[in-house]
């Protein structure tokens, strides 16, 4: 499920809600006035919708920025607009034709690779840590998948690497497939693979079985998405055509949908609406468990120049 907070100018700002009005109770996004209860959310899967006319938020000077620069895991979704009347005007097609974010057909779409809707660390995040190899941040998601459970590929395509056994690469275990369009994804950390190269997978397919295989400290799946040319024609900082899986991934809703008790209503859906508020195992045994009598934090494996980092 994606969460939305619709971010309104304190400047008249009932102006802006009565603007807003016909998106908010057709989305069911939540309404604000104070950008800090944007960058302090800990959702996972949040869009922030908000205005982005010159002097919409003179506090901040350019809002798209400002909060890339404190909360770069948001996904933002700024609408063109300097008026209350001009973002009414913008937000209306997209009431109409029930798309909140007016967006664009997608050259790839991916489906969510594991059997947990959870991110446990999103792309470009920790620059801290990925800076001494190069990167300007962490260059996938990580996506919850406990020791054994089920990695799917994320479209369908065809694998043109397999590496196995783990040594040797910061990814460990890991499957490699090529798309259309350029696009190519990488699925690490893996217990074991379950396919091999030259085959062809479809999407959602059962490709391997998740650990924590190579540099890695916990059973997840990391999931790499590149674009043939991308990093040449400037269309992302990473090196090696490296780009954000984010805009390109599909919540999985096969999940049951949490609500609030005795009431037919998702938990995740504003009440107030306009009201403004201020299939296969493996054949081996996996890998110890870190919590494992004896076990200290310095025996965690750590990503060293003699360890291909190839990504």
């Amino acid at each position: 499920m994606t969460y939305q907070i619709v971010l309104l100018p304190r400047n008249d700002y009932w102006k802006w809600v009565k603007a807003s009005r016909d998106y908010v109770l057709a989305f069911g996004a939540n309404l604000t006035p104070d950008p800090q209860v944007v960058v302090r959310s800990s959702l996972d899967d949040l869009v922030v919708t908000f205005p982005d006319g010159p002097a919409a938020f003179p506090e901040l000077g350019n809002a798209e920025k400002w909060l890339s620069a404190l909360a770069p895991r948001l996904r933002l979704n700024p609408i063109p607009a300097s008026t209350a009347e001009e973002f009414y005007a913008a937000l209306q097609p997209r009431v109409d034709a029930g798309d909140p974010f007016g967006e664009p057909k997608l050259p790839i779409s991916l489906v969510w690779p594991t059997d947990y809707p959870v991110v446990t660390q999103p792309f470009g995040a920790n620059p801290q840590i990925y800076g001494r190899y190069g990167l300007p941040g962490h260059e996938g998601i990580d996506f919850r998948a406990l020791s054994n459970t089920n990695v799917y590929a994320a479209a369908a395509g065809e694998v043109y690497e397999v590496h196995n056994p783990p040594g040797g690469h910061v990814y460990g275990i890991h499957v490699r497939l090529r798309h259309g369009g350029g696009f190519k994804t990488s699925y690490a950390h893996l217990a074991c693979p379950l396919v091999r190269v030259g085959e062809t997978v479809g999407a959602g397919q059962l490709i391997g079985k998740a650990d924590s295989t190579g540099a890695s400290n916990a059973s997840h799946l990391h999931l790499l998405l590149k674009k043939e040319g991308a990093t040449a024609r400037g269309e992302t900082r990473f090196p090696r055509d490296i780009i954000d899986p984010t805009p390109f991934l599909i919540r999985p809703t096969s999940a049951a949908a949490k609500t609030v008790p005795g009431w037919n209503w998702p938990a995740a859906k504003s009440l107030l609406g306009a009201v403004g508020r201020p299939r296969t195992s493996c054949a081996r045994a996996t890998s110890t468990w870190r919590s494992a009598p004896g076990w200290r934090p310095s025996q965690s494996r750590e990503r060293t120049a003699a360890t291909r980092f190839d990504v």
